[in-house]
C-alpha cells in the first residue's frame, strides 16, 4: 500500500493529492473528481486514476465533466470519446491505455517494415530506451530520418500501408543539407494517430528566432532497440536525447518538471555521459538557454540542498498542509493562488523526490554561460566551464 499521503506531478507540476483528505472528506467521490478534472492531461490522468484505485476507489462511480474534458486536449485524441453525458474516469483512463498500445504496436510494425531506417525520438524514444524507470503517456510519436533515399520508402510505407495521411510539410536548411517536418496523420477506432517526422532534423519553420535543430551524427551514435515483435528500431544515445529536451524547453518554452523528469532518467540511468560532447553541440545549437534551466533544476535534487532529511521531513509537512490550504480554499481560484500553488508544489516535489531517490556525486557542467551544480555522474569535480 502506498503512503496516506501522494505528491503527482501532473503535466505542469501543478496538482497534489491527499488520498487520506479525500478519503475522509463528505463526498469521497465527489473530491476525486475534483482532483481527476485538475488532471486533464494524457501525461498524468492516468497516473492519478491508477492513485485512486490502489486506494479502493471505483473509477466507474466516478463521473468526469463534459466540460473539463472538452476543454482538455484528450477529444483531441479521442475524437469518438462520447462526453454528452460525462465520462466515467475508468473509460478514459482504459481509452488511454488503448492510445499506448496503439502506438507501441505501430512502433513495432514500423520498426519490422524498416528496421534501422529511423529514430523514435522524445517520450517513447525515452520509454523504449528505459523501460524499467520510465513508462509515460505519450499521444504521438515522433522520428528523425536519415536524408538518403530511405526516408521516402518510411514515408510512403507510412501512407500507403499504415493510412496515414500528410497534413502538412515544413523545410529548411542547416548546415549545408536539406531539412524537411512531416506531420501525418491517421483515424484508428476512434483514436487520432499522429507522427511528426523529421529528415535531417527539425527545419527553422519560417521563424529566424527559432534556429533549425539537427544532429548530423544522430543515427551513427544511435543505440539499436530489438522489439519483442521481432523488429528494429533507433533511439536517441543518452547525449543526443539530452540536446532534444534542452531544445524542446527552449523552442516551446517547455519550462515543467516532466522534463525535468526525463533529463533525470537519463543522467540516473547512464554510468557516463560525454558532456564534452554535449557541451560543444550546445554551442553549436545555441540551447545554452534550455540545458541551463533544467540543469539548474537538476541542482535543486542535491542532498545538500535539502539539509538535515529529518528536518527536510518536518518542513515538507508543513509545506503540504499549506498547500491544501491554498488548493481547498478561495485563494486557489484566483490566479494569483494558482501561481502560489505552483510554486509551493515544486518545492514539494523536489523535496520528496531527494527523500525518496538515490543522488549521486554533485559536479559543476559547464555549456554556456553561468555555472550549474548538479547530480551527475561521470563528470569530474574540477570540471568548471560556462553555459
Amino acid at each position: 500500500m502506498r503512503s496516506a499521503y501522494e505528491t503527482l506531478v501532473l503535466g505542469g507540476d501543478r496538482v497534489c493529492v491527499a488520498v487520506s483528505q479525500i478519503q475522509s472528506s463528505a463526498d469521497p467521490n465527489r473530491a476525486a473528481t475534483e482532483i481527476l478534472h485538475h488532471a486533464m492531461s494524457e501525461h498524468t490522468l492516468i497516473r492519478v486514476a491508477g492513485l485512486l484505485e490502489d486506494h479502493g476507489f471505483d473509477l466507474e462511480a466516478i463521473q468526469l465533466e463534459p466540460s473539463a474534458v472538452e476543454a482538455s486536449r484528450l477529444p483531441k485524441i479521442l475524437p469518438g470519446l462520447d462526453t454528452s453525458a460525462g465520462v466515467a474516469a475508468s473509460n478514459l483512463r482504459d481509452a488511454l491505455l488503448a492510445h499506448r498500445v496503439m502506438l507501441h504496436d505501430l512502433i513495432s510494425a514500423l520498426g519490422g517494415r524498416h528496421p534501422g531506417r529511423f529514430v523514435v525520438a522524445y517520450g517513447l524514444g525515452l520509454a523504449l530506451s528505459y523501460p524499467a524507470v520510465h513508462d509515460r503517456q505519450s499521444s504521438d510519436l515522433d522520428i528523425f530520418l536519415p536524408t538518403d533515399q530511405s526516408h521516402v520508402e518510411v514515408l510512403r510505407s507510412l501512407v500507403r500501408e499504415f493510412g496515414f495521411a500528410v497534413e502538412g510539410v515544413s523545410v529548411g536548411s542547416g548546415a549545408g543539407r536539406a531539412l524537411a517536418g512531416w506531420k501525418l496523420a491517421a483515424r484508428r477506432d476512434a483514436h487520432n494517430l499522429t507522427i511528426d517526422g523529421f529528415t535531417g532534423g527539425r527545419p527553422s519553420s519560417g521563424h529566424q528566432w527559432i534556429p533549425p535543430f539537427e544532429l548530423p551524427q544522430l543515427f551513427e551514435r544511435a543505440r539499436s532497440i530489438q522489439l519483442a515483435s521481432g523488429g528494429m528500431v533507433l533511439v536517441p544515445c543518452p547525449e543526443d536525447y539530452l540536446l532534444m529536451v534542452a531544445e524542446k524547453v527552449q523552442r516551446k518554452g517547455d519550462y515543467s518538471m516532466r522534463r525535468v523528469r526525463d533529463v533525470l532518467t537519463v543522467i540516473e540511468s547512464e554510468e557516463s555521459i560525454d558532456w564534452a560532447h554535449v557541451r560543444a553541440e550546445c554551442r553549436r545549437l545555441h540551447i545554452g538557454l534550455g540545458l541551463g534551466w533544467l540543469l539548474d533544476r537538476v541542482e535543486a535534487s542535491r542532498p545538500g540542498s535539502i539539509g538535515d532529511p529529518a528536518d527536510a521531513r518536518y518542513r515538507l509537512a508543513g509545506w503540504e498542509r499549506r498547500f491544501q490550504a491554498v488548493m481547498s480554499g478561495a485563494t486557489g481560484a484566483s490566479v494569483a493562488g494558482r501561481r502560489r500553488a505552483r510554486s509551493m508544489h515544486r518545492r514539494i516535489w523536489v523535496t520528496r523526490y531527494v527523500l525518496t531517490h538515490s543522488t549521486k556525486a554533485a559536479a559543476l557542467v559547464e555549456v554556456g554561460s553561468g555555472r550549474y551544480r548538479t547530480t551527475i555522474a561521470g563528470v569530474p569535480e574540477s570540471w568548471s566551464a560556462t553555459l
